[in-house]
């Protein structure tokens, strides 16, 4: 069976100081593709740089509603080009988020 993981956060900072062997061991386990998603136009830029570094990693762009009220001019267009680069392959993150608490309603 391949292993595909839907869904990482590979940007957090949680990964900076073993990024790559995260990467790696995800590969020796048998994961041969992972989507990191970004969930702001910050966050959606180093998926995209992450993608370019690791053949094994996709990128996913958007804006997690919990941090549209924190956008600033120019995000989202930020976001539409960076959704046409090389491995991207979707645009997430984005629509109404009722799962959360304290998603913003506006």
């Amino acid at each position: 069976m391949k292993l595909f993981d839907t869904h990482a956060h590979l940007d957090e900072e949680a990964f900076h100081p073993d990024r790559s062997e995260t990467v790696q061991r995800a590969i020796d386990a048998g994961v041969e593709t992972i989507l990191t998603i970004g969930t702001t136009a910050e966050s959606s830029q180093r998926a995209v740089d992450l993608a370019a570094t690791f053949p094994s990693v996709y990128a996913v762009v958007g804006i997690q509603p919990n941090y549209v009220a924190q956008m600033k001019p120019g995000d989202w267009e930020l976001i539409e080009t960076l959704s046409t680069a090389h491995k991207v392959v979707g645009i997430g993150e984005t629509g109404l988020d009722r799962y959360w608490d304290y998603a913003p309603i506006e």
